[in-house]
Order: C-alpha cells, then sequence, then structure tokens
C-alpha cells in the first residue's frame, strides 16, 4: 500500500505516495467531499500533526479534549491541509473528518484489434 498513489474522488492525484501525502506539500487540495462535490466549508477534524503523527485533541469518536482540537484546511495544499490550527472544542462541533479507503484496484477491459481485411 505504500507505493502506490492517492487519488480524489475524481481520480486527481494528491500525492505520488503514503509517505509522500506527509512530506509537507500535496499534489492537489482535497476539495471534494463522499459525494465528489466541493464541501462548502474548508475545516475538517484531523487530530494530526502535519508529519501524520497523533497531536492532542480528540481521542476517539465522541471523547474530546475540553481545551482544544486540531483542524485541517482541505482547500490547502502545504501543512495547512491536516494541520491548519487548533481550535475550542466546544465551538467546532460541526467540523468534518477526512477519510481514506484501502488500495482499490480498477480492472479496465481491453479490446482484441481488429483484423483489416
Amino acid at each position: 500500500m505504500s507505493n502506490v498513489s492517492i487519488h480524489r474522488l475524481d481520480v486527481i492525484k494528491v500525492a505520488d505516495h503514503y509517505a509522500d501525502f506527509w512530506e509537507g506539500t500535496l499534489d492537489a487540495t482535497s476539495t471534494l467531499n463522499e459525494t465528489a462535490n466541493a464541501p462548502s466549508l474548508g475545516l475538517v477534524w484531523t487530530r494530526t500533526k502535519a508529519d501524520g503523527l497523533g497531536a492532542d485533541g480528540p481521542t476517539k469518536l465522541g471523547e474530546m479534549n475540553p481545551q482544544s482540537i486540531t483542524v485541517g484546511d482541505y482547500f490547502s495544499s502545504d501543512y495547512a491541509w491536516v494541520n491548519q490550527t487548533e481550535l475550542d472544542a466546544a465551538s467546532s462541533s460541526g467540523e468534518r473528518f477526512y477519510a481514506m479507503s484501502g488500495v482499490l484496484t480498477v480492472e479496465t477491459a481491453v479490446s482484441e484489434p481488429s483484423s483489416a481485411i
């Protein structure tokens, strides 16, 4: 899994491989939601530092650090995509989450070449 590229739902490549995902600059922003539309708000809960390691904030879904949570900006392609700032947990209850699937394999049909008569 670590050597495959990471793509958005519209097949735009975001990173060359998993390590590239955390190197500070994405190839494209993550500006699509689960229905492949651009979201109206740019903040997303991450609990992640720019290097991909966990940060202070939510420990599990539903359990919040009472002081702050880490949020990213999915309109950014630099480190801020995952770690823009920390917000007060009480004022950030409507933020979204990032999600990444496992490796998807797409099979394509190859047609037989036609023979010229």
